[in-house]
């Protein structure tokens, strides 16, 4: 298939980061070209949290906006702006006038025979462009307007501590308030911060156009069809108003009052990662009698992974102190009854480590820990069990990639990590998958539908996938109340080279225990079960 014709519209060359890098990507990555720049003259109203609204009415959000720039200003910021004039030479530019122009603008952007047309303008896109490319008008949803209301995605998420912020690219409709979601994302909302929380959303959204343009130029409309039926648009359950002063005074006491509680939590406790650990005897998931295993409080113990070999349990984990934070990966020994030997270091780099999915492959034991701060998925092989392990190789090469998690199924082996493809938003909000005929493998395949989940709430992997009944069934971790809060156990429908479909079948939520705050990985081996938890002790003792 050629090359996708592209029409691009702007307020003016000067825009934020976050639409930069997704111009700069659609520009290099081959799927598509631009041929076609429109300007909007004059600009459209306020679209981004960084323009204050000029007016008595908006007092509160004025301070709060200037608050957030001096205390939360992120890096990288998604709306610091950029010139896009040397990225975009010597194509031709249309000015779009307001108001009608007697069909004027159309029939010069018709001349370029652009299949769709590409929306980073502020405001509502003018009707008269609704109907000029055959793929429609695609746009990044920012804001959800009511009448004159215009409320920022991710402005009343935190003001009304909702856990998620939802973000989609979308296709209009020929008529008002029409569109079709192509690729929707569930983020997490930074409590603290409205200019945190939209930045990381919109770095991550600077990817969504790019991979529905290969999509669509790889598979065409029919394969992009079937990826955009994995989403669903959810509304949001307040309504778009407008942040006026009245509006916004509730809301911002109860939201300056947690900035405050949790500064003052931190002064008294500090959280750790501990284990915890089952062995069966009617216990089942009670996890109130699970037994701990607390570290010393200068380090934290989490990540566990588990063999079974010669009636004991080896407990492979990530050992990080606290100061620096550095993980290195360790291995514990525990007998049948519960006894536990302190963890022995057994690998150690000049980056951090965690995550040590180990498996068997043609009886030899292997282990990938996480190596995202080195930009690889590394693979060990185990030279004598359990203490020496040697490099092997690297899987992959210049890629985020944490919590990297195999298995084989269906005479291939499959590769599930959760991936970022900037770093403006955190490496547990995609899962992507890949698949070879080798564990062992320098060639993974990805699969048509990457990222397979985009949902901060169920896409980092939690441990190994497991079969029960002849399914399978796949840990992950809910991430949007804080990192690594809750585990979820999702049942795998299908696992094919063209779909992937998995449905929730149980939620493991830290309630049990008032200083539990998260549980992220879970594990099991004969009759242990094991997992990790975040756990809050005082700093006094």
């Amino acid at each position: 298939m050629n090359k996708l014709r592209i029409g691009l519209v702007l307020d003016s060359f000067r825009v934020p980061a976050w639409k930069h890098e997704l111009i700069r990507r659609v520009a290099s990555e081959g799927h598509g070209e631009i041929v076609a720049i429109l300007i909007s003259d004059p600009p459209k109203p306020v679209e981004q949290f960084l323009q204050p609204l000029l007016s008595p009415r908006y007092f509160l959000y004025e301070c709060l906006r200037k608050f957030e720039l001096k205390r939360f200003r992120p890096r990288p910021d998604a709306f610091k702006i950029v010139d896009l004039s040397g990225l975009l030479q010597q194509i031709p530019v249309i000015q779009l006038t307001g108001g009608d122009d007697g069909g004027k603008t159309a029939t010069q952007l018709k001349a370029f025979r652009p299949d769709l047309l590409v929306y980073l303008a502020s405001g509502p896109c003018p009707s008269r462009l609704l109907d000029t490319s055959p793929h429609g008008v695609w746009t990044i949803e920012n804001a959800t307007v009511n009448g004159s209301h215009l409320a920022l995605k991710g402005f009343w998420e935190v003001l009304h501590s909702l856990s998620t912020t939802q973000i989609s690219l979308v296709r209009l409709g020929r008529h008002e308030g029409q569109r079709e979601v192509l690729f929707n994302s569930f983020s997490a909302t930074d409590r603290q911060s409205v200019y945190s929380t939209r930045s990381r959303s919109h770095w991550k959204a600077s990817s969504f156009l790019p991979r529905e343009l290969r999509a669509l130029h790889e598979l065409g409309s029919s394969g992009l069809v079937r990826r955009a039926e994995r989403f669903e648009f959810v509304p949001p359950p307040f309504p778009p108003l407008a942040p006026t002063n009245l509006a916004m005074f509730c809301p911002l006491l109860t939201h300056l009052w947690g900035l405050v509680a949790r500064k003052f939590q931190r002064l008294l406790f500090f959280d750790q990662w501990i284990l915890l650990f089952s062995l069966d005897d009617g216990k089942g998931m009670d996890l109130t009698r699970y037994r701990k295993i607390v570290p010393p409080k200068n380090v934290v113990w989490a990540d566990p992974q588990l063999i079974e070999r010669d009636g004991k349990f080896f407990i492979f984990l990530e050992e990080c102190p606290i100061r620096p934070k550095k993980g290195r990966i360790s291995v514990m020994v525990m007998d049948k009854d519960g006894n536990w030997e302190q963890p022995r270091t057994i690998i150690e780099r000049p980056y951090h480590l965690s995550y040590p999915f180990v498996f068997e492959w043609n009886g030899t034991l292997y282990m990938i820990p996480e190596s995202s701060a080195n930009k690889t998925i590394e693979l060990y092989r185990c030279k004598s069990f359990p203490y020496e392990w040697e490099f092997e190789k690297n899987l992959m090469v210049h890629v985020d990639a944490v919590d990297t998690t195999l298995i084989e199924h269906g005479g291939k082996w499959w590769l599930f990590a959760s991936i970022r493809e900037n770093e403006g938003y955190p490496n547990w909000e995609e899962l992507f998958l890949f698949s070879s005929d080798s564990p062992l493998s320098e060639a993974w395949k990805p699969h048509p539908l990457n990222p397979i989940i985009s949902d901060v709430r169920r896409a980092r992997p939690a441990g190994p996938i497991f079969s029960t009944g002849g399914e399978l069934y796949r840990p992950s971790q809910d991430c949007s109340e804080r990192y690594g809060y809750g585990l979820r156990i999702n049942r795998i429908r299908r696992l094919t080279d063209e779909e992937y479909n998995e449905e929730e079948t149980a939620f493991i939520e830290p309630a049990w225990e008032k200083k539990i705050g998260a549980v992220h990985t879970y594990g099991r081996s004969g009759n242990l079960t094991i997992l990790d938890a975040l756990y809050r002790r005082s700093r006094r003792w």
